[in-house]
């Protein structure tokens, strides 16, 4: 589903955010996206071009669904690659001369597991 929702302070864009358009926002928010990029630093660029002040990128300390990787071989028949996560987007933003203030969230268990 891909579209934009706008609320009174807060405007909703679900798409592939290489093509999205939108106005510079005072935050922007990205969850759980950057896992997959083949090129980091464009997404890194527009996004920075699109903050007034603040950026928040919401990752995983560790590869989503990591826990299954010992499993993966033996119910897939192959070594499972896992995806980079918070410390390989460290690195990468610091290679780009982005020095981000790191807040580690505490784990929560989700309602009703």
């Amino acid at each position: 589903m891909r579209g934009r929702r706008t609320y009174r302070n807060l405007s909703v864009v679900q798409g592939l955010w290489a093509e999205a358009e939108t106005d510079p926002a005072a935050t922007v928010l990205c969850a759980h996206v950057v896992y997959g990029l083949n090129e980091i630093e464009p997404f890194v660029r527009k996004v920075e071009s699109h903050a007034r002040e603040l950026i928040v990128l919401l990752v995983f300390a560790e590869s989503p669904l990591s826990q299954v990787s010992s499993l993966w071989e033996r119910v897939h028949g192959e070594q499972r690659i896992d995806m980079p996560a918070l410390p390989e987007l460290m690195e990468v933003l610091w290679e780009m001369g982005v020095y981000p203030n790191l807040e580690m969230l505490e784990e929560t268990v989700p309602i009703g597991a």
